[in-house]
């Protein structure tokens, strides 16, 4: 019966590590997969005193512009063409839009039209073509939102997290099993 016993210990002591094992590893192995906007990179744009400051960015093919809004009243990031548009950012919030495309991107505060910006999309490592005409609509995503980088962070810590509740599980199941 002690075999059981001693099998069961080393089960109960085993099992949960190799799992957290596992848990830890597919989380490093999302934190050394780039994605294309973290390739491409980020460009900030502040909304301040009721102008977009930057007014006119180049950027290339796949990089996310986040507007943060620091007046006291709620802006917009739309695009003149309707190619894009954050919706709604209210006091002290951010909206992120990613732009796939290259061309020329004219935008507006919907909600005060005298605030203007230009997003300028060249090809990744290139420069703009010299009609800068869109060829497509950018991904939207609006509000705040975490950075990829942010986001596997917390994989991460959360799969830490379970990594040491299963090795106190195990600790405690063997504990018990010592009693038995």
């Amino acid at each position: 019966m002690s075999g059981k016993l001693g099998h069961l210990r080393r089960l109960l002591i085993v099992t949960p590590f190799a799992v957290a094992l596992v848990l830890v590893s597919v989380a490093a192995v999302g934190l050394s997969s780039p994605n294309k906007a973290d390739a491409q990179g980020t460009q900030a744009i502040d909304i301040a005193n009721f102008a977009f400051s930057p007014a006119s960015v180049t950027i290339e093919a796949g990089t996310t512009v986040t507007w943060t809004n620091s007046d006291g009243v709620t802006h917009t990031a739309t695009g003149t063409g309707g190619e894009f548009d954050t919706g709604n950012i209210a006091s002290g919030a951010s909206a992120s839009i990613t732009f796939d495309n290259e061309g020329t991107f004219n935008y507006i505060c919907s909600i005060h039209p005298q605030m203007t910006g230009t997003i300028v999309v060249t090809a990744a490592g290139g420069e703009p073509t010299a009609t800068e005409v869109p060829t497509g609509m950018p991904s939207t995503g609006s509000g705040s939102s975490l950075s990829s980088a942010a986001s596997q962070t917390s994989v991460l810590l959360i799969a830490a997290a379970v990594a040491a509740m299963l090795g106190l599980i195990a600790l405690r199941l063997r504990h018990v099993a010592d009693r038995r």
